[in-house]
């Protein structure tokens, strides 16, 4: 009705409800097919386009060594969180039990950070940050280049399969001499630095 009030004018107020009705029978809202592809277009693009890289705050969580670092027996990097958001932004990620319901006519940015940064409850233990990167064209490489000094230490799992370790001393030693390489141990049921 809007809409036909600001196309046609001269109408009569049953000229702009019979203008309407042929619409709301013909338009697009009667065949969901086109919306459909247009949501999942837009989702597609959307991933092309948006990157994210997630961290912990909780370096020797044991929960988090074994999903996420082969049972203990892989690395993990500590991150210059003040230098490596110059790159990227970046947020905590909120824990609830009932994940926010995301608005078709909400604003874009509320449903990105909806979409983001909410996770349920039972993952709190991640106590996670995501750092994020949106290109305003869909890019063909999305790997973001960060300068040496933002990686600082390297954690080795307790299980760290001894091949595996002296590749990285290795490598850290030749490519990145500032970082520091800290060995971890399996204590009872949680993970320590050793001493």
């Amino acid at each position: 009705m809007r809409e036909s009030l600001t196309l046609n004018p001269d109408y009569e107020y049953f000229q702009h409800c019979n203008w309407a009705g042929k619409w709301f029978q013909n338009g697009s809202l009667r065949n969901l097919q086109p919306l459909y592809e247009t949501e999942i277009d837009t989702s597609k693009e959307f991933n092309e386009r948006f990157g994210i890289l997630c961290l912990t705050a909780d370096q020797l969580n044991i929960k988090m060594w074994d999903e996420y670092v082969n049972h203990k027996k892989g690395f993990c990097v500590g991150y210059d969180s003040k230098r490596l958001i110059e790159y990227m932004g970046g947020s905590i990620v909120i824990y609830d039990d009932d994940l926010p319901v995301i608005k078709p006519f909400e604003d874009p940015l509320i449903q990105f950070y909806k979409k983001i940064f909410f996770k349920e409850s039972k993952y709190s233990f991640e106590k996670e940050f995501r750092m994020y990167k949106f290109w305003s064209l869909i890019p063909l490489d999305r790997n973001v280049k960060i300068e040496k000094e933002c990686i600082f230490e390297i954690l080795f799992g307790p299980d760290i399969i001894p091949k595996d370790k002296f590749e990285i001393e290795r490598y850290m030693r030749f490519h990145l001499p500032h970082v520091k390489l800290i060995e971890t141990k399996f204590d009872g049921n949680e993970i320590k630095f050793c001493e």
